[in-house]
């Protein structure tokens, strides 16, 4: 496979690229007495050079090296499970992971570093494959009590999007309006959902990275729903106040513009009809316009950025009756 066509692997890997998030997001999930032992002031993101290059093309991998408060190093790998099932399977492919960890530690230094194996899962049932690797045996109590001091075992640290209450468990704002939208993104009503969870982000005090994650939400967003239109996502915008200067509303609206246009060709060329669609589309493009252009005014936004992210002339804009 090489890339990762998957867009939920897409967006959570992107925001583990920054190390204050993905220290943000663990000191939420990993157990307590799990993270007073660590420094996650001290994180350092690794690639995964441990995977084997048939794992590497079939995980979408990722390795964070975390001090022990004590001095010692400890290895958190974390491994992401998009799927809508529950895989009992998890435990030995953790296993192979974890030897491959432990030899490539071994071979280096001759010693061992503690290794967490971590599964982020959002699907729709309750996470049961089991508490630790060593459940996965059939064995009576009996042999269970004779067998089990030569059975490695381990357990499985987790997090389950869809059950979380994201506003008890995470304090970061970009963070929490990120797995807020993952979580909400099969809801029929996602977009009035989609309005506070990106008020949420506009908290975000770095407006180059907001403007950035912002980028990475709407593409995620296009690429995981067909149901909106561009102009529908552009709206939710607005509605949420996401005009920090005039050069992010601008940027993103011509991503959108960019995206709306490649969509509706693709399917013109798909139906045979462009040249038609091409008509309707231009129409249906002017009017959504203007209901974005009036929505933008509504809320104080001057009409010169309306005029500039719209595409609109102020003659048009003049002459458009008012919204009822």
């Amino acid at each position: 496979m090489g890339e990762f066509t998957n867009p939920h692997d897409r967006l959570i890997r992107s925001l583990f690229q920054e190390a204050e998030q993905a220290a943000s997001f663990f000191r939420a999930t990993l157990p307590a007495t799990v993270v007073d032992l660590l420094d996650f002031d001290q994180i350092n993101l690794l690639p995964g050079t441990f995977i084997s290059e048939e794992l590497r093309e079939s995980r979408s991998d990722l390795l964070i090296e975390v001090p022990l408060r004590s001095g010692e190093r400890a290895n958190i790998y974390v491994l992401f499970e998009h799927k809508s099932y529950v895989d009992p399977g998890v435990f030995v492919q953790f296993l192979g992971y974890l030897a491959e960890i432990h030899k490539r530690q071994f071979a280096d230094t001759g010693r061992l570093s503690v290794v967490i194996p971590f599964v982020f899962y959002h699907g729709d049932r309750t996470w049961n494959p089991g508490r630790s690797f060593g459940d996965g045996f059939d064995l009576s109590a009996r042999e269970r009590r004779v067998f089990s001091e030569y059975i490695a075992d381990f357990q499985i640290a987790r997090f389950e999007l869809n059950d979380a209450n994201l506003d008890a468990l995470i304090r970061d704002a970009a963070l929490r309006a990120v797995l807020g939208v993952m979580q909400n993104i099969r809801e029929p009503d996602f977009l009035e959902r989609l309005v506070p969870l990106l008020r949420g982000l506009a908290e975000s005090r770095d407006p180059s990275k907001k403007l950035a994650l912002l980028r990475t939400l709407l593409i995620y967003i296009m690429n995981t729903r067909e149901q909106e239109s561009t102009e529908e996502i552009k709206r939710a915008l607005i509605a949420a106040r996401i005009r920090d200067n005039e050069e992010t509303m601008a940027t993103i609206a011509d991503r959108l513009r960019e995206e709306g246009l490649n969509q509706g060709l693709e399917r013109g060329r798909a139906e045979g009809e462009i040249e038609g669609i091409r008509k309707g589309e231009a129409e249906g493009a002017r009017k959504a316009k203007l209901e974005t252009a009036k929505a933008m005014l509504a809320e104080g936004i001057a009409i010169e950025t309306v005029l500039r992210v719209t595409g609109l002339d102020r003659e048009s804009l003049e002459g458009a009756p008012p919204a009822g």
